[in-house]
């Protein structure tokens, strides 16, 4: 799983705009969603309308309005837990757990890079479990330029490209 956000107002909020899950069982059909803003552009301050411009402008190149839908965890998660659980699965097997090792990984363990980003994750995604495979997605082997987002090409920051660079780094 991978994620870009806008954070805001110094880190204690932060917006997701791109996420991707990525089933190694399914590699061809990733889950991938790109968000619309809450609220407009024109409601944050002039310090986090700057951050975002720099965000967009230098790191994922997602802009602000750009989004099919508003996220909603809840729903986002029961999409996920739906779309890679088995049918005869209980709903609670899914409980969040402290980090688990690589060898510990089960089908409900999501590897992502970045720093924070599992911590951030099992605080919007309660029922599943987060593994911190790398601090920084350049610590992950490189896709090639063949492989492109659904979206549009944003670049090398995008969660798309990341999912399969855990992919292939960690042959999960």
């Amino acid at each position: 799983m991978a994620i870009q956000t806008f954070p805001l107002n110094e880190g204690e909020k932060t917006i997701i705009k791109e996420l991707c899950v990525l089933d190694d069982k399914q590699p061809l059909d990733p889950m991938y969603y790109i968000f619309k803003p809450e609220f407009p552009f024109t409601k944050l301050s002039q310090t986090e309308q700057r951050q975002v411009a720099f965000i967009t402008g230098q790191i994922h190149g997602l802009n602000w309005y750009e989004g099919e839908s508003t996220f909603c965890a809840t729903c986002i998660q029961r999409d996920i837990i739906n779309t890679l659980g088995d049918e005869d699965d209980d709903d609670d097997c899914a409980s969040t757990i402290q980090l688990s090792s690589i060898a510990e990984a089960t089908k409900w363990d999501f590897h992502v890079a970045g720093q924070h980003t599992a911590a951030h994750l099992s605080a919007v995604f309660p029922k599943l479990r987060f593994i911190d495979c790398a601090s920084d997605y350049r610590d992950l082997e490189d896709v090639g330029r063949h492989i492109t987002c659904l979206h549009r090409a944003h670049g090398e920051h995008c969660a798309m490209r990341i999912c399969y660079r855990l992919l292939k780094t960690f042959h999960i």
